[in-house]
Order: structure tokens, then C-alpha cells, then sequence
């Protein structure tokens, strides 16, 4: 009879703390052909985020999820399989904290978690595509400082993420770890409270393969499909052939994505606050499933399906819509962005107060000011939700929509929009290509999604103007390029074949292009005289001011 321990010997599982996992003598590694950093300005601020709430809750523990590995025997040399957007997004915030360090000796502390003590030999290596880049503006000390030394576009999309990623979470840090006691605090908590799970196998291709079939035989985490079968499951067994023909109903409507995200919004609109739990598991403890199946799917499921569909998925033309026409415009806005914080609200509005009384058009108004101007301002998503939910639950205790202050766009998130807006690399912003468009459909028509197959930016200064050429009468060298050419004011939407045609050409010989594109941010620019510095710093603040002007705010200028 073979040993019982022989069938395990393989894979090892291990809970280790972040200071723990992140020192020692192994050294990571992405192979090449492992996929790129993809980690968002939202998922980083969320891992942030829950850090710093676990830390202030005074949790024992936290944990911060699965690393998978490969360590052949007899190596020190790692590769990771899973979890390296956790581990290099963990990286980046070792190297802010480092970097704003108290003291000489503190730095080392956090230094050694990201190389071996006295050597420049870094414990997580990206793949060699960005390797450099990542040492240079995060892992090297003082990195997080450095200002990137070309175009923003010369850089690799993964590079990007975490350069967008670094340079929010240190504006987070900034009010985080104001002094040295908030520092120490979150430093702490990070290093000696923060738990991963590891699980090591000595066989590269045997992990792959394990993260394979987990990937492709297993349900979603949040799956709607995990969720239906949680949910009617926990109903009397008289109740599951009704319950999941209605739920299947919907979901065919609704589609499984929408589904999955209605239910969140339920949850969170129940339960009041965020909640690290399954989102089946929610609803059945706070509907009391065991008892409540039916009524539940009756008087919530059903009901707050219908306005999902409404409000996130109909066609806004239908003419079944039971939405007021006054409330169409703004909903077409705020389906244009990528994050639902708003729903929850709206769905309540909807339930308590209607879709076509005295306030609605106003609600909705405000409602999309508020979620854009926070998207502009890339605040905290953590936030956003909250503050969201404070206006759901407002609505819901009758407040008059004078009396729901959470509502009103504030001067800090006004100022942090408007400071996006003007960045000399408003380009690179993540709200660059929805500002873009609505401003488009603003002054003429929706181009739609800009996405570089059917709509494209196009830089009227170009990025790379040839030496030679007339852009340097304006733009004297490559500093004054640079301060200019990812600006609001210097960007226009063109289809993909009239940008291709553009190119690098002068700007008289642009201006025929751009006046035939049929897209009014670039008819407009075809109209003026001559492209200079000034030009575009005039034409950033007035599309900008344009912009906040339709939510009665104005431009804060510095």
C-alpha cells in the first residue's frame, strides 16, 4: 500500500503573514508568457482600501487572498502562477511606505521586502518586457518619486496600469499617513497582520495545469449561477420549480453579468453597509430564505429586477419604458460609466418615490453630476459606494431631496476633477475617453464608445512631431511638446481611418480632415486660426468649464 503522505508531497499549503511571505531567501518570478499587470486604479485602491479599514477595526488578522507558485526542489527561485497582481500591487505600496519613511532605519524595513538586504537583487521580477521600468519607478529607493522620463505612450499598457496605480495610491497615502504614528500603524498592520495563503508546487507545468482546470471547471465566485443555486437551495423544497423559473426569467433579461451585480446591489441596499461575505449567503441570512423563499423573489427579486432592466439595460428609445423621458438623458450618462455606485440609489428612488413625481428629474440631475464628477475626480471606489448608499438610505427615510446633503458635489471632489481635468496628462486619466465623449455629444453627436476601433483620440499637437516641421515654431522643443500634448484642449475624437489620415501632418493640413469628420470636438478645432500653447490651455479650460457647467459647478483653477 502506497505512503498516505506520498499523494500530497506535490503541493504544500501555507498561511503566512505579508512580512513573512515577502522575506526569507525566495526570490518571484513572472514568466514570460504569464499575463501582464492588469490591475486597475479601482482594484488597487479597493486592496488599499479594506487594508486600512481591517487595520482600523483592530482586526486580529486580515486576510488578503491566494498565491500560487511553483518551487522546484533544491531552488530558491519562485515562479508565480496566481496572485501576481496582488503581489505587485503589494510591491508598489511597500515602495510608497518605504518612500515617505520616518526614518533611514524604517525605510530598510520596508526596502527589505522588496530586494535582499544590501543587493539590488528585487524579490518579485516582473516579466523582462517591463522589468526595468517597474525598478525604476517603484522598487529603486525613492522610485515612487521619479517623473517618467518619455511619453506616456511610449510606455506598455501593463506599465501604465502600475504607474496609474502608483500615483494613486500615493495621493491616498498622502492623507492616510499624515504623520509618523499613522505610518507606523499602517505599516504594522500590513506587514505583521495581513495574511496569504501560499500554495507551493515543485512541478511548473503541473501548476499550470491545476490553475487551469480550477479556472475552467469551476463557478465564478460570484457567479449568478453559484448564486441561484445557493439562493432557491436554501428555500422550501415546495418553492424551488417556481423560484428558479422566475429567477431564470430574469437572468435570460437581465443577462448573467446584470443578475450578478443586481443582486449585490440588493444585498448592499438590505444589509446597509459593504460586506466581505458571498452575496447568496447575505441574502439568505438577511431575507431568511429558509422561510421567506417566495415572498422574497415576489416583493424584492422580481420587482428590483424590472427597474435593473429600466434603468442599466432597456433600449432608452423603447417605447415601453415606464421611465419619465425628463430622466432619459441623464441615465443615458450614467450607463456610460463602467461602475454601478449610483444604481443602488436610483433603485430606491424608483421604489419610494417613483419614476415621474414633482423631484425625479432634479434627483436624477444630481445623481449624474455626482457620479461623474467623483469618476473624473478617480476618487476612492470604497467611497463612492458608501456615499452612494448614505443617499439610498436617505431616500428611503423620506428626506426631502433639499435635505439629502450627501447629494451635493463638494468643493474637495470638485477640485480633484477639476485638477484631472486640466493635468497637462489628462490623456492618461482613465476618465480621459467618457469625458471625450460626452463633451462630443454635448456640442454636436455621441460618437460612441471610444475604444480605437470605430471612435479614436486624436492629438492635434502630435506626440512625435518630425524635426524639421512647423509644430516646432509653436512648440519650441520636446519639453514644451510634452507640457502639452496629453491636454484636454489638444484632444479631439476621430474615427479610426480619419486619425490614420491625420497622422503627423501640419495643422492646415489637418483642419480639412478634422472638418470632415462629422464629430464636433473636431469640426470645432478645424474652425480656429492657428495651434499654439496657449490655444490648448484655453481650449482645456473652456471644454472643462463646459463640462461642469451642465451640473451648475464651476472650474477650480489653481
Amino acid at each position: 500500500m502506497p505512503d498516505a503522505s506520498s499523494a500530497t508531497d506535490y503541493l504544500q499549503v501555507s498561511v503566512k503573514t505579508v512580512q513573512e511571505h515577502f522575506s526569507g531567501e525566495l526570490l518571484y518570478n513572472l514568466p514570460w508568457f504569464q499575463r501582464s499587470y492588469a490591475w486597475q486604479e479601482e482594484n488597487a485602491a479597493r486592496l488599499l482600501h479594506d487594508i486600512v479599514e481591517a487595520s482600523s477595526a483592530a482586526r486580529g488578522r486580515y486576510f488578503l487572498g491566494h498565491v500560487m507558485l511553483a518551487l522546484p526542489e533544491g531552488t530558491t527561485n519562485a515562479a508565480i502562477i496566481d496572485g501576481q497582481q496582488r503581489m505587485l500591487t503589494l510591491t508598489i505600496l511597500f515602495a510608497l511606505l518605504r518612500d515617505r519613511a520616518p526614518s533611514e532605519k524604517d525605510a530598510q524595513v520596508l526596502d527589505c521586502l522588496i530586494s535582499l538586504e544590501g543587493s539590488t537583487t528585487y524579490r518579485v521580477t516582473p516579466q523582462p518586457a517591463y522589468a526595468k521600468t517597474f525598478a525604476t519607478y517603484v522598487q529603486e529607493p525613492q522610485g515612487t518619486s521619479q517623473e517618467l522620463q518619455d511619453d506616456v505612450l511610449e510606455y506598455l499598457e501593463c506599465e501604465r496600469n502600475f504607474l496609474n496605480n502608483r500615483d494613486q495610491l500615493k495621493l491616498a497615502l498622502d492623507e492616510l499617513v499624515a504623520d509618523s504614528d499613522a505610518w507606523f500603524r499602517l505599516k504594522d498592520f500590513l506587514t505583521e497582520r495581513c495574511t496569504l495563503v501560499i500554495e507551493t508546487v515543485t512541478d511548473e507545468d503541473e501548476a499550470w495545469e491545476m490553475l487551469s482546470i480550477e479556472e475552467t471547471t469551476g463557478l465564478g465566485f460570484h457567479s449568478s449561477e453559484r448564486s441561484k443555486i445557493a439562493i432557491v437551495s436554501a428555500m422550501p423544497r415546495e418553492e424551488h420549480e417556481k423560484a428558479g423559473e422566475n429567477w431564470d426569467i430574469w437572468q435570460a433579461r437581465l443577462g448573467a453579468e446584470g443578475m450578478s451585480k443586481l443582486l449585490g446591489h440588493v444585498r448592499l441596499l438590505r444589509h446597509g453597509k459593504r460586506s466581505s461575505k458571498p452575496v447568496e449567503q447575505g441574502l439568505i441570512e438577511l431575507y431568511k430564505l429558509n422561510k421567506n423563499g417566495l415572498s422574497f423573489v415576489d416583493s424584492v427579486l422580481i420587482p428590483q429586477s424590472e427597474r435593473y432592466y429600466s434603468l442599466c439595460i432597456e433600449p432608452m428609445d423603447t417605447a415601453q419604458s415606464k421611465l419619465s423621458t425628463a430622466i432619459t438623458e441623464p441615465l443615458q450618462y450614467l450607463r456610460w460609466l463602467e461602475r454601478e455606485p449610483w444604481v443602488p440609489p436610483a433603485l430606491n428612488w424608483l421604489q419610494h418615490r417613483g419614476n415621474s413625481g414633482p423631484e425625479t428629474e432634479f434627483f436624477f440631475r444630481q445623481l449624474d453630476g455626482l457620479a461623474w464628477i467623483m469618476r473624473i475626480a478617480t476618487r476612492d471606489p470604497i467611497e463612492q459606494e458608501r456615499r452612494f448608499l448614505r443617499i439610498a438610505n436617505a431616500i428611503s427615510s423620506d428626506k426631502s431631496i433639499q435635505e439629502i446633503d450627501e447629494l451635493r458635489i463638494d468643493g474637495k471632489i470638485l477640485k480633484a476633477a477639476s485638477d484631472n481635468l486640466l493635468s497637462k496628462t489628462f490623456f492618461d486619466k482613465s476618465c480621459s475617453r467618457l469625458v471625450l465623449r460626452r463633451l462630443s455629444d454635448m456640442l454636436g453627436r455621441d460618437p460612441g464608445p471610444i475604444n480605437g476601433d470605430g471612435a479614436t483620440v486624436e492629438h492635434v499637437l502630435p506626440r512625435r512631431p518630425a524635426k524639421g516641421t512647423g509644430w516646432f515654431n509653436d512648440f519650441k522643443n520636446k519639453s514644451v511638446i510634452d507640457d502639452h500634448v496629453h491636454r484636454l484642449g489638444n484632444l479631439a475624437v476621430l474615427s479610426f481611418t480619419s486619425n490614420q489620415k491625420a497622422g503627423s501632418l501640419s495643422f492646415e493640413d489637418k483642419q480639412p480632415v478634422l472638418a470632415e469628420s462629422g464629430l464636433s470636438l473636431a469640426e470645432q478645432i478645424a474652425a480656429i486660426n492657428s495651434w499654439q500653447p496657449q490655444t490648448i490651455i484655453q481650449r482645456s479650460v473652456a471644454l472643462a468649464s463646459e463640462l461642469l457647467a451642465q451640473w451648475d459647478v464651476e472650474l477650480v483653477q489653481n
